[in-house]
């Protein structure tokens, strides 16, 4: 992420991503053996902030105060509109425009917001 280590303040973040990474993609799971996008922002908000959140995509992006790409901080929500479909995709910003998620071929993985497939499919950001 080209963050000095530092940088990293949220310890308990960072460890929490580091148990999860690799756990496979399991549309509606919600535990390490298998874990959707918002099921793993579900759990993740729930195991490291103590904050509940909904449990779908759609509703998590209606419940954030939107920001500029530039204002994220670590912990806001990142949405994308995936093959066309509005709010299909969320994950958690960390540093530097990389975000934490589960995607559907990786599982729970760190990747880019630069990466030209999330660039297109960006669609809002915010802190719930």
């Amino acid at each position: 992420m080209e963050v000095a280590p530092s940088e990293l303040k949220n310890r308990e973040l960072y460890s929490f991503i580091s148990s999860w990474e690799g756990a496979p993609y399991k549309y509606g799971g919600t535990t390490s053996s298998g874990v959707d996008c918002s099921g793993f922002v579900m759990r993740l908000y729930q195991d490291v902030y103590s904050q509940s959140l909904p449990r779908t995509t759609a509703d998590l992006s209606k419940s954030i105060h939107k920001k500029s790409p530039s204002k994220l901080h670590e912990g806001d929500l990142v949405f994308f509109d995936i093959n066309g479909k509005k709010w299909s995709h969320v994950g958690v910003y960390l540093h530097n425009d990389f975000f934490v998620h589960a995607s559907t071929s990786k599982g729970v993985m760190i990747s880019s917001l630069q990466n030209p497939y999330y660039q297109k499919a960006f669609s809002r950001g915010g802190s719930p």
